[in-house]
């Protein structure tokens, strides 16, 4: 190929590159800080476990776990600043907000109770899901972009109905990670006598979660359905997430009266925690994203 023809091609190449908007860069950066700052917080969890200096190590992964939040919450202002709207309206979003709340119930757990013995899958749990955020298939379009709201976003009930959803979405999260601690301090431990405290304190913090998650998804059904009369012309219209909602809620309705009514032991609760929120997960995932079903809330 001649050498004079090689600026031309070579700006003809550039010029078919998608450009990247402004807000993308601050946005990757605020991401991989996040990333950076849960996973040495993770660390850090893990080694306050044992030693003379765990009171110092958790200081410091209080710390780092703080800087992490406040990256994580500069990804959500960046898309609001410059998609002059909420950043609710699509799972990058979401899923952005989700790992905030996540993290920000862990920290406020941590210093009431005084314990992380389960924050390490609390965080592994956030930097999976920040991960897909980041480099996951199928987010590439609101990574590189923030899309004008749907007609049937705009909404003052978009705000009340998500962020209350979400939130309930990460309490059950935390509580499954409290679980999942509980089981597995049960089944490595064949005597779980120096571990009493803790499981007891375990136990305690699913109950309480489980318990005002329960309430703010409740509402977060409600409001949904007000919004869809509003939106859609029907309070309820059988909509695949509407019914996974629904099944959701009817497990934790049924979790709360088994732990009130009887006693199968807290280790089966543990369990039930988890299966919880495996039913949360597939109705945020696999409904919104994986398509599994088709509906309105296919977006």
């Amino acid at each position: 190929m001649p050498t004079d023809m090689m600026p031309t091609d070579m700006m003809h190449m550039q010029a078919q590159q998608p450009q990247l908007p402004e807000f993308y860069n601050y946005q990757m950066f605020f991401i991989i800080a996040a990333l950076i700052l849960y996973a040495l917080t993770a660390f850090l969890y893990s080694a306050s476990s044992s030693g003379n200096t765990k009171g110092v190590v958790k200081q410091i992964a209080h710390a780092f776990l703080s800087l992490g939040l406040i990256a994580n919450l500069m990804v959500l202002v960046i898309r609001w600043i410059h998609g002059e709207r909420l950043p609710l309206n699509n799972i990058f979003e979401t899923l952005s907000f989700f790992t905030l709340i996540s993290g920000i119930i862990l920290f406020i757990l941590d210093l009431w109770y005084k314990i992380s013995d389960y924050a390490i899958y609390v965080m592994i749990l956030i930097i999976i899901a920040l991960c897909a955020v980041a480099f996951g298939p199928g987010f590439e379009h609101e990574r590189t972009s923030i899309p004008p709201s749907m007609p049937a976003l705009n909404s003052y009930w978009l705000p009340i109905h998500v962020i209350i959803t979400f939130i309930a979405y990460a309490g059950f999260a935390v509580a499954a990670c409290a679980g999942v601690r509980y089981l597995i301090i049960k089944s490595f431990h064949a005597d779980t006598t120096p571990y009493e405290a803790t499981m007891n304190t375990l136990d305690a913090i699913m109950y309480k979660l489980i318990s005002i998650s329960y309430v703010l998804l409740g509402a977060g059904i409600i409001s949904g359905s007000i919004w869809a009369n509003e939106a859609w012309g029907g309070y309820w219209m059988w909509d695949p997430k509407e019914v996974w909602s629904l099944i959701t809620w009817v497990f934790y309705t049924m979790y709360l009266h088994t732990r009130y009514k009887t006693s199968w032991g807290k280790a089966t609760y543990a369990g039930l925690s988890v299966v919880g929120f495996i039913c949360v997960v597939f109705t945020y995932i696999c409904v919104s994203y994986l398509r599994v079903f088709s509906g309105e809330h296919s977006f």
